[in-house]
């Protein structure tokens, strides 16, 4: 009698246009791609991850959808610009752990936020403006605003 169960003890099975519900208990391993039509949603509420510590996911793609936290959304995309929002109450941290500089790049210039030791901090920003009868975009001063304590 064939069980479809070798050595290793693994289950092989052909699923294709089979219609209804499969469920597995226990840790399980899919090789190759695997193809959804349909959303995957956990059994249980806040209980499962999505990766490890160990075990990461390399690439996300998403399209025009938005991400989530605690019911919350705080990265979103329109069809030009990508926007971090936060709930009422909250505040946005970026946290660098070594002593390198948070830069904002535009095109226009960039804002740059930076410590030089002992807690001073340093804004470094370029200001331009377009001209109102010639339109050409000119650099007005190119200024840094240090504070220290």
């Amino acid at each position: 009698m064939k069980t479809g169960i070798d050595d290793t003890k693994s289950v092989t099975a052909s699923l294709n246009s089979k219609t209804g519900s499969y469920a597995t208990t226990g840790s399980n391993t899919f090789i190759g791609t695997q193809t959804l039509s349909g959303s995957i949603i956990p059994a249980i509420d806040n209980t499962y991850d999505l990766g490890s510590a160990t075990y990461q996911w390399r690439d996300i793609y998403v399209s025009s959808g938005s991400l989530y936290i605690d019911g919350t959304k705080v990265l979103g995309s329109t069809g030009n610009e990508l926007q971090i929002t936060t709930d009422v109450g909250q505040s946005i941290k970026i946290l660098e752990a070594g002593s390198d500089s948070i830069v904002l790049q535009s095109a226009d210039g960039n804002i740059e936020l930076k410590t030089s030791g002992s807690a001073v901090s340093r804004i470094t920003t370029r200001c331009a403006y377009d001209h109102p009868s010639t339109g050409k975009r000119s650099v007005s001063h190119t200024s840094s605003i240090s504070c220290g304590g």
